[in-house]
């Protein structure tokens, strides 16, 4: 668990993880690429689930609140309850 990571550094790296995966389907040279380029487009629990396999699984904190940004409470609840999270010591 990465628990240094801070919110804005996750909104920082979704946004170029985004802008990576479009640069890379914009350089498909293929007739049916705006098929292919479907697979490119990422969801911010996609960039999660991506972001927890790479082994930097963020906060429960400051990943309740980046998922806030983008959905309602109950879906984001949803969605964290995907995940097993460190019981943090106070």
């Amino acid at each position: 668990m990465n628990k240094s990571l801070t919110v804005d550094e996750m909104n920082k790296d979704y946004a170029l993880y985004v802008a990576s995966l479009s640069f890379e389907a914009l350089s498909i040279n293929e007739p049916n690429a705006h098929i292919l380029t479907a697979s490119y487009i990422k969801t911010p629990d996609d960039y999660l689930d991506d972001t927890i396999e790479w082994g930097e699984q963020p906060s429960k904190e400051v990943t309740k609140e980046f998922l806030n940004q983008f959905y309602v409470p109950e879906s984001t609840e949803e969605i964290l309850n995907r995940y097993e999270w460190e019981v943090e010591s106070i």
